[in-house]
């Protein structure tokens, strides 16, 4: 029921973007593709009163986000970033990757002609990926028998600091979390909650 309620947010960000830009003249929009890096990561795997916590390599995640300027302080839009595959630091550790699609919230102090200052908030749903093989062989030989695990999305979440200059570049630092489900098979295992906490520094151009 999360998942959906998370995609019913972005949509209607989606919704609100589309809308005004076809009512209101003076409102003005624009699309920024950005490439950052992952850095300072950590995750996290809890399965009922156990968890374990690892740090995360340094991971590039790109992205295209699109804006809807409603007045010269507040900014809605709508964005997808997709994590190249990284790990986490343990010996023998599978590759992941999330991609949050997520709704914009910016809150925007103009500094000047040359640089304009703004607060961000993402909220969205992120689909989880991974390949799981060398977690499935070391569960199945401590129960036994064969597991075979699959993962599930969940709540995305981010907040930070933008900055675009006059020549249209912006600079972005951004604290977020990204949570997912690793399911297990056959039935009767707990599933495995996924929580990976990360500050993401990014360039863009905007157009």
């Amino acid at each position: 029921m999360k998942k959906y309620l998370i995609i019913c947010i972005a949509v209607s960000f989606f919704a609100a973007f589309t809308y005004s830009n076809a009512s209101a003249a003076y409102q003005d929009t624009n699309f920024t593709v950005l490439l950052g890096i992952d850095i300072l990561g950590t995750g996290k795997m809890e399965q009922g009163s156990v968890s374990d916590s690892e740090d995360v390599e340094t991971g590039i995640t790109p992205g295209i986000e699109g804006r809807i300027h409603l007045q010269q302080q507040v900014s809605l839009g709508l964005g997808i970033r997709y994590q190249v595959p990284r790990e986490r630091d343990e010996e023998n550790a599978d590759e992941f990757s999330f991609m949050p699609v997520y709704g914009i919230f910016q809150f925007n102090i103009p500094t000047g002609p040359e640089m304009n200052f703004g607060f961000v908030a993402h909220l969205g749903y992120n689909f989880f990926f991974s390949d799981l093989d060398n977690f499935e062989k070391e569960l199945s030989a401590d129960a036994g028998k064969k597991i075979t695990l699959d993962t599930e999305g969940g709540l995305y979440w981010g907040i930070g600091a933008r900055i675009t200059l006059a020549n249209n570049v912006t600079i972005e630092a951004l604290y977020n979390i990204n949570y997912g489900t690793i399911t297990i098979e056959p039935s009767g295992y707990k599933d495995i909650d996924v929580t990976y906490k990360k500050l993401t520094l990014a360039v863009g151009f905007s157009f």
